[in-house]
């Protein structure tokens, strides 16, 4: 698996900032790096041409008796316009891999405590790990595919629609915060109601009214969103 990793690994530019363009009728401004973290042990499903022309990095972490990957998937891989590394887990046993993921994305908030974490995976064992982050006001998700990231749908062309029913709450929540965060201090609501129509706005107004009130509260809980008297808004985004 060593040599079929270190024939197949692509890296890119360490850091991004700045403007990227969508093609001709998106144009969208990232200000924080994107890591996906792929369980490849949990699952196949890598869609590496979602990314291309993304300033987002790739980490495939590949299980010790995977011994092999589809030639038709490094063909993709070598394709994806992105920044990527691959990793064999150290040693065999229940959740080896999963530490070795949640030690990288520890490394990354240590040198780069503004960046984004989106593990995709459908082991649910991953989101204890995604609360504790997020608790300590650091941007993270776990995924089940890569369709759901949240930063993609900021992604798509206007002709692309997105049914935001399908996404969980907590997909929504990390969709809403990405974006707070973008904003500049001024440009943030600062009412309740005004924050509330903004998330319709933002959600395409797919979701019911109950719907963008949850997302408010979990802002709350989380200790993003702060809400004071004559239901002002103040935001805690960053540590």
């Amino acid at each position: 698996m060593n040599e079929t990793v270190e024939a197949y690994q692509k890296t890119g530019t360490d850091m991004f900032e700045g403007e990227y363009k969508l093609g001709t009728e998106n144009t969208m401004t990232i200000t924080k790096r994107n890591y996906v973290l792929v369980d490849y042990e949990n699952t196949q499903a890598i869609e590496p041409e979602k990314l291309t022309g993304l300033p987002v990095k790739l980490v495939i972490f590949v299980g010790k008796n995977q011994t092999s990957i589809p030639v038709e998937l490094v063909k993709r891989l070598c394709q994806c316009q992105c920044a990527m590394d691959i990793y064999e887990s150290a040693g065999v046993g229940k959740n080896a891999l999963d530490f070795q993921v949640a030690f990288y994305a520890g490394r990354v908030f240590e040198k780069e405590p503004e960046a984004c974490i989106h593990i995709v995976s459908h082991d649910k064992g991953f989101d204890p790990l995604v609360e504790h982050i997020r608790k300590q006001k650091r941007c993270c998700s776990r995924v089940d595919s890569f369709q759901v990231l949240p930063f993609l749908n900021q992604a798509m062309g206007t002709k692309n629609k997105v049914d935001f029913k399908a996404f969980t709450q907590t997909q929504l929540v990390d969709i809403a915060v990405q974006r707070l965060i973008r904003m500049t201090a001024n440009a943030r609501p600062r009412k309740h109601k005004t924050l509330l129509s903004s998330l319709r706005a933002q959600f395409s107004k797919q979701l019911p009214d109950c719907d963008i009130q949850g997302i408010v509260d979990v802002l709350v809980k989380s200790g993003y969103v702060i809400i004071g008297e004559k239901e002002s808004i103040s935001y805690k985004l960053q540590a």
